[in-house]
């Protein structure tokens, strides 16, 4: 019983998880691969867009490197480097491990996000997409993304644990199992 209460506990928790993840893939399905070129292009972004790309920038460099890039190297060449091919930087987008996200990183996104939003002057997500896609409509999307990606990770936060309960109850059920199986092969001998 114990065991089917922490799966219904993780079921409920990823079912909420659903439309946010839904959220986060139309958002990239939404950007253009020429929209991502006139992103490159740009030899001085607005402020806003440079937030987003360093948003960007601290996430990829956590998962694919495993180091945080230094406030001072977060710079619109890097964020550039870290589009590179518009196609596989979609990709990438798609694939990315929230899972790979520590608190220390979070809490780097978090910072940036406040800031965005102060100097956007919103405290609306909805009315700072906007802002952002008006400056350049890919960035709107990443945001977008950026945004849902976050939202999930907290409800993922929330999950892990009781996966992990999951998890060492199955396997105590499994041994109890097994334990009840040899017995009830014992008493079938006798």
């Amino acid at each position: 019983a114990a065991v089917e209460k922490v799966q219904a506990a993780c079921a409920i928790e990823l079912a909420k998880a659903e439309p946010v993840l839904e959220a986060a893939r139309l958002a990239l399905e939404n950007i253009e691969k020429g929209q991502l070129t006139e992103l490159k292009s740009f030899a001085s972004p607005p402020e806003t867009v440079k937030f987003v790309m360093n948003m960007v920038v601290v996430l990829f460099k956590w998962v694919d490197e495993g180091r945080i890039i230094p406030e001072s190297q977060r710079t619109w060449t890097e964020a550039k480097n870290t589009i590179g091919p518009v196609e596989k930087f979609l990709q990438r987008l798609k694939n990315f491990q929230v899972a790979k996200v520590t608190s220390q990183v979070r809490a780097i996104i978090d910072k940036l996000n406040t800031t965005l939003m102060k100097i956007s002057k919103t405290d609306s997500i909805e009315s700072l997409i906007q802002q952002i896609a008006l400056k350049s409509a890919a960035a709107g999307g990443i945001y977008t993304w950026l945004d849902n990606t976050l939202k999930f990770h907290t409800v993922y936060l929330e999950v892990k644990p009781k996966q992990v309960a999951l998890d060492v109850a199955n396997e105590e059920l499994n041994r109890a199992q097994q334990a009840f199986s040899k017995i009830l092969n014992r008493v079938q001998i006798l």
